[in-house]
């Protein structure tokens, strides 16, 4: 598969770090947690937020840096970025 700017390797880069987080995902799914009290739900809530950003934000930094490198509209990459942004600020306030 070739990627429609003409770089095939960004496709495979894509594939890999898609692959990654599916298996991070799984990973995660797998433990169980349980809890004594309200408070270690919110301290694990809190935990699981930060890891959350730890496991994506390089992962898209990387894509977006790609994205860029394959010469798409900078509108279009400044959007993207502030959208993640917004949803960080969501998925921590939620």
């Amino acid at each position: 598969m070739e990627d429609p700017y003409g770089n095939p390797n960004l496709c495979s880069v894509n594939r890999f770090f898609t692959s990654f987080l599916v298996y991070l995902h799984n990973q995660r799914a797998q433990k169980i947690w349980y809890s004594v009290d309200a408070e270690q739900i919110e301290m694990r809530r809190r935990i699981r937020a930060q890891s959350n950003l730890t496991e994506y934000a390089p992962v898209f930094l990387i894509l977006l840096g790609y994205a860029e490198y394959g010469k798409l509209p900078t509108l279009f990459v400044h959007v993207i970025g502030v959208l993640f942004i917004l949803g960080r600020i969501i998925h921590t306030v939620y």
